[in-house]
């Protein structure tokens, strides 16, 4: 991490990113998005409804991307 708790980019990079995935805190984020019971994933499926909800009916969307 940075001076400012982000993560320090230039370390990053050095690394190799797929040992990133692998760590407790992706896992902890996961578990949280697809829990039901949580509020990240009450958050994210406000999100899509909103996004759908917005662009329902227009004829240049033809597909919703939920993850990435």
């Amino acid at each position: 991490m940075n001076e400012s708790g982000e993560p320090d980019w230039d370390k990053c990079n050095k690394g190799n990113w797929g040992y990133y995935y692998f760590s407790y805190d992706v896992g902890d984020v996961f578990n949280h998005l697809y829990n039901p019971r949580t509020h990240l994933h009450k958050k994210f499926v406000q999100y899509w409804q909103k996004l759908a909800q917005t662009f329902k009916g227009n004829p240049y969307v033809i597909a919703y991307e939920l993850i990435n």
